[in-house]
């Protein structure tokens, strides 16, 4: 993925200079949703890529350039390897790099984001990747020494203004959210009595940015884990129960546990816990082979938000805790065979 950042060298054209007030314009990238503003009264396009994957633009003193593209991540590679990839790219090329940060996002369709700043020779440059789905967005900003000094100026607004179609900052608990409600979920008819690992596979190819190839591995090939992939993996499948780690450096945790329903239906979760939460619920139709929504168990659930639950690894009831303090439950859903039973503790 990693591309040679486009340094631009000294043009013999007269420096000029622009008004303060510039006139924006909007570049949108069809084929990998990404967008960007420009101030289109200091900067010009240039001929892009055959492949569509970008543009360029050069500024009217020539000494400075945005390069902007986006491509796919066939190999799953992870937003952290990225960059650390690139940073020892740039230490490889001798470039000094002043400012590097990155900034994994939980709940994200957008996995996360990172920006580095240096210097090469004369050129400075930022470059900032979006990290979403199993595509990337890159937008590099630089410019040489001699570049007017009012062209600095909006390099910190153009690199920001990189977005990939308004989700870059949306959580992914949100997302799903919008789409739970007409979700359909199918597990192949090759399985006959689907237990709590092929709805987490299923899961996965629903959502495969949210669930890894390491998650997938879990259940195919648990044998070829690394040691620190298996510390941070639970999967009982005889009680139906799976958690997992799902980012690293957040204590982000992604459960699936599964009931059986007295219609011989089963009843399927999947929460996600941080200090903030969401709990989904599926039906499962053994007729159909297919997860919809549980929208009568949902509607039914009246706790509030603020607590922190947990599902359960044995029995069959949720627990419900503050988020102060999650090692005394303050109440239950109470599993009555079909559904849940709102329990207060001290009951």
């Amino acid at each position: 993925m990693s591309r040679i950042l486009p340094f631009i060298l000294c043009l013999l054209t007269p420096l000029l200079t622009w008004s303060q007030e510039a006139e924006w314009d909007l570049y949108v990238n069809e084929n990998f949703d990404f967008t960007f503003e420009y101030p289109a009264d200091v900067f010009a396009p240039i001929k892009g890529s055959e492949e569509a994957d970008g543009q360029r633009f050069i500024s009217k003193d020539g000494h400075s350039l945005i390069s902007v593209y986006g491509g796919i991540n066939p190999n799953r590679k992870s937003l952290q390897q990225e960059y650390d990839d690139e940073l020892l790219r740039l230490k490889r090329n001798k470039t000094e790099v002043y400012y590097s940060d990155i900034n994994t996002l939980p709940f994200q369709a957008v996995i996360g984001e990172y920006t580095i700043k240096g210097r090469q020779l004369n050129n400075f440059f930022i470059r900032r990747t979006i990290w979403y789905d199993s595509f990337y967005a890159t937008i590099v900003y630089s410019c040489d020494i001699k570049s007017e000094p009012t062209l600095r100026k909006y390099e910190t607004e153009i690199v920001k203004s990189l977005d990939v179609y308004g989700k870059s900052y949306k959580p992914q608990s949100e997302l799903i959210s919008n789409v739970w409600i007409n979700d359909t979920i199918r597990i192949p008819y090759e399985v006959e009595s689907p237990d709590i690992a092929d709805f987490w596979l299923a899961y996965s190819e629903k959502y495969p940015y949210i669930i890894t190839q390491t998650g997938s591995n879990l259940i195919l090939h648990p044998d070829e884990l690394p040691v620190d992939d298996v510390e941070t993996w639970s999967i009982d499948r005889k009680h139906g129960y799976i958690g997992c780690k799902i980012i690293s450096n957040f204590d982000l945790w992604m459960e699936m546990f599964c009931w059986n329903r007295i219609n011989g239906h089963k009843l399927l979760a999947v929460s996600y816990n941080d200090p903030y939460q969401i709990i989904f619920f599926y039906d499962y139709n053994p007729a159909t082979h297919e997860l919809l929504p549980a929208t009568d168990v949902m509607s039914s659930l009246n706790y509030s938000p603020d607590f922190v639950a947990r599902l359960p690894h044995v029995g069959k009831s949720i627990f419900l805790y503050e988020q102060s303090n999650i090692t005394k439950p303050v109440a239950y859903l109470r599993w009555n065979g079909n559904g849940f039973t709102y329990q207060n503790a001290a009951n």
